[in-house]
C-alpha cells in the first residue's frame, strides 16, 4: 500500500498520483489568513473518491470559535488536525485552546514548526496525550525525536530517528511529481507508520 501526505485537491492542484491512500493537507503553500478554505476545497474535490482522508485545519485568529469550526470538520470525517503558525500568522500560545480541543477529541496533531523554538515545542508536548507529527523537522528540534509520541517527516530530515516514528509527506503537488515519486520509492518503509496514525 502506497501512502502519502499531499496538498492535492486545492484549486489548481487537482492531479493526483493514483496512490492507495492520501492524507489531504489543506495548508496553503504561502501565507494566508483564511484558515479553512483549503480544507473545504479538498473536501469537495475528494468527496465520494476512494483513498482519501483529510486533515482538519484551524487558525486561532478565526472569528468562528474552534469548537464550532473543528466540529464541522469532524462531521466531514477529518482524522487529525494540522496547524501552521508561520503561514497563518499566529503564535503557538494563541493555539492553546485549539490544542486543548484537539486533545479532548483525541485527534492527532500535525504541525509546521519553522517559527517555533525547541522550548515552545517541548512545552506543547508536555502533557500531550495524542501523537504529534512534525511536518518540517530540522536539526535544532531533533531532541524531540526521543519523545515516544512524536513523529518526524523524513522528506528533508536526515537526523537520528526511531524507524517506527518516521513518516513521509512529499507535499505533492507543491513538490514535483518526479521528486514525489522518488521520495515514495526511497521511503516506502515509512508507509505502515502513517497508516497506523491515520487508522488510530
Amino acid at each position: 500500500m502506497i501512502v502519502d501526505i499531499q496538498h492535492v485537491g486545492i484549486r489548481g492542484y487537482e492531479r493526483d498520483l493514483g496512490l492507495d491512500l492520501v492524507l489531504l493537507n489543506p495548508s496553503y503553500r504561502l501565507s494566508c489568513q483564511c484558515c479553512v478554505d483549503g480544507f473545504y476545497q479538498q473536501y469537495l474535490w475528494s468527496r465520494g473518491k476512494k483513498g482519501y482522508r483529510q486533515l482538519g485545519i484551524y487558525n486561532p485568529r478565526c472569528r468562528v470559535p474552534v469548537e464550532v469550526e473543528l466540529e464541522r470538520q469532524i462531521r466531514k470525517g477529518i482524522v487529525s488536525v494540522v496547524l501552521n503558525p508561520a503561514n497563518h500568522g499566529y503564535s503557538l500560545k494563541e493555539a492553546k485552546r485549539t490544542v486543548e480541543y484537539v486533545k479532548r477529541k483525541k485527534l492527532n496533531l500535525y504541525l509546521y514548526t519553522k517559527t517555533l523554538s525547541l522550548e515552545e515545542l517541548e512545552e506543547l508536548n508536555d502533557g500531550l496525550d495524542v501523537k504529534l507529527v512534525i511536518l518540517d523537522p530540522r536539526e535544532e528540534i531533533s531532541p524531540l525525536s526521543r519523545e515516544s509520541n512524536i513523529y518526524f517527516n523524513v522528506k528533508d530530515y536526515s537526523g537520528d530517528l526511531p524507524r517506527k516514528r518516521a513518516i513521509l509527506a512529499t507535499f505533492y503537488p507543491y513538490e514535483s511529481e518526479k521528486v514525489a515519486r522518488e521520495l515514495l520509492s526511497r521511503f516506502s518503509w515509512t508507509f505502515d507508520n502513517l497508516i497506523e496514525l491515520v487508522n488510530r
